[in-house]
């Protein structure tokens, strides 16, 4: 369901007329209102109060020393506030932003975009859903917003929610076919849109051996749909964003135990966000020129399948050895990247569920981030920290290429005992040159493992606050 957005100017919050009406203030403001909290210390307090227009009021204390002042607060808050909620009959919310300093301006979006994406469902396959309260008009009070603050958090809700349905998206509905309708929608959609699908006879004419090994078992066809976001000037670098879109993955030959493989239908969700990305800048006609590529493809197992010990060539020239065919994102990607790199990019940006070992290095606070371009890097940690859609570097030392050495080939997929998230960002490495190229992996931030129709909308906030940085 869609929501309706509305800036007013600050007002006593007495007088706002709503169902549920949201109160952030330091405890010295909120002692000075006619309510008070029964629980002082807690998160969220939550009042049918007399005398006041809304049907409720949710006081949410905060404190206001910059050291203390943290995304994770509101995050943990609104965990409270929809406890509370969900038992409550509401559409409308209004925000007051009138008492809170500026230290918190910065997270101003990422607070409304929690509250907005904490009501999606997705309930498509249920022949009797699930009731959850939506939130139909969102009213925010703050003489400081501006109107693009607002139009951003518009369109990233659109696309992130449109992300999140894709996403968790079945693999018998979810397939590469079904991404690249996704991707030509997009181009119905919007003018500033062109898209363009590569089947795999054309990928085989590109020379991308590799890129069809990966999907040899599969009973579909592998694809790559590669979308132009014409904004910029004609003729500019583009900025190219590629998302891995895996739709089912067992890990081949290699293959998976069966504990939690339903998760695999996540293997996408880089491809996914790259999808939700491109319909939030087109929402903004933001002035850049953006190419987006999805490697698309399914995993399988039977006869035909690529096997451990293989050596295939990629459109780069440079050969591979299979050591692991659960470490077929990185086929993907690196045949994407040599693509990319024809169209002599400004940066190319790769966003993948790559490695369990994302998970466990970081868990799922924060992506892992790995770049062959330091400033690229900073951008990419400064969005991340604006947006509260972290990212952490690691590092890319020449000493972990001697992991992907092979006695047969130029590379190994897979390294010998090896930091995997390090590893997979290495073989990566190789393919980007002299193109800045910074890769995300988003294994730990994009899904919750193990639990079905989990999607995050991770990393969508991230890369939106780059991009629009880039104007």
């Amino acid at each position: 369901m869609s929501c309706n957005f509305f800036v007013r100017p600050i007002t006593d919050p007495q007088l706002i007329q709503t169902d549920v009406l949201i109160v952030p203030a330091s405890s010295d403001e909120l002692a000075k209102l006619q309510l008070t909290a029964t629980k002082p210390d807690a998160l969220t307090n939550v009042f049918r109060p007399d005398g006041w227009q809304a049907k409720y009021v949710v006081l949410w204390p905060q404190d206001t020393h910059q050291s203390n002042v943290r995304p994770h607060q509101f995050r943990k808050a609104h965990d409270e506030l929809f406890k509370h909620l969900d038992t409550l009959d509401f559409a409308k919310i209004a925000f007051t932003w009138q008492w809170i300093g500026t230290i918190w301006q910065p997270y101003f979006s990422a607070c409304i975009l929690d509250l907005l994406q904490r009501t999606y469902v997705f309930h498509q396959y249920k022949t009797s859903p699930v009731s959850k309260q939506s939130i139909t008009s969102l009213e925010i009070y703050a003489n400081a917003v501006k109107q693009d603050t607002v139009a951003k958090i518009k369109a990233a809700h659109l696309g992130t929610t449109w992300y999140r349905d894709i996403a968790n998206q079945p693999a018998n509905v979810c397939t590469p076919d079904y991404l690249a309708e996704k991707a030509l929608q997009l181009a119905q959609e919007y003018q500033t849109i062109t898209t363009q699908i590569l089947d795999e006879e054309a990928l085989a004419k590109e020379g991308m051996v590799t890129y069809l090994a990966v999907n040899r078992a599969s009973a579909l066809p592998a694809s790559m749909p590669i979308m132009h976001y014409q904004g910029g000037v004609p003729g500019d670098a583009p900025i190219v964003l590629i998302g891995k879109g895996v739709t089912f993955d067992t890990g081949g030959i290699s293959i998976k135990t069966a504990e939690n493989m339903h998760g695999m239908i996540y293997d996408m969700c880089g491809a996914a966000c790259m999808l939700g990305v491109l319909k939030s800048i087109a929402e903004l006609q933001l002035p850049l020129n953006v190419t987006v590529i999805l490697a698309t493809a399914e995993n399988h197992v039977d006869g035909n399948a690529y096997r451990p010990g293989d050596i295939y060539p990629t459109k780069d020239g440079q050969t591979v050895e299979i050591i692991s065919t659960d470490a077929e994102g990185r086929l993907l990607l690196c045949e994407a990247m040599a693509y990319a790199r024809t169209l002599k990019p400004k940066v190319m940006i790769d966003c993948a569920t790559l490695t369990g070992a994302a998970i466990t290095s970081l868990g799922h606070v924060c992506s892992g981030l790995m770049a062959n371009d330091q400033q690229l890097a900073n951008d990419l940690i400064q969005a991340g920290q604006s947006s509260a859609d972290y990212v952490w570097q690691f590092p890319l030392w020449d000493e972990y290429m001697l992991d992907l050495e092979s006695e047969h080939a130029d590379w190994r997929n897979s390294g010998r005992n090896s930091p995997g998230m390090i590893t997979a960002g290495m073989f990566l490495k190789n393919f980007a040159h002299d193109t800045p190229w910074a890769h995300l992996d988003i294994a730990g931030t994009s899904f919750h493992y193990g639990t079905q129709n989990s999607t995050t909308g991770r990393p969508l906030y991230l890369l939106l606050e780059y991009l629009k940085n880039q104007i």
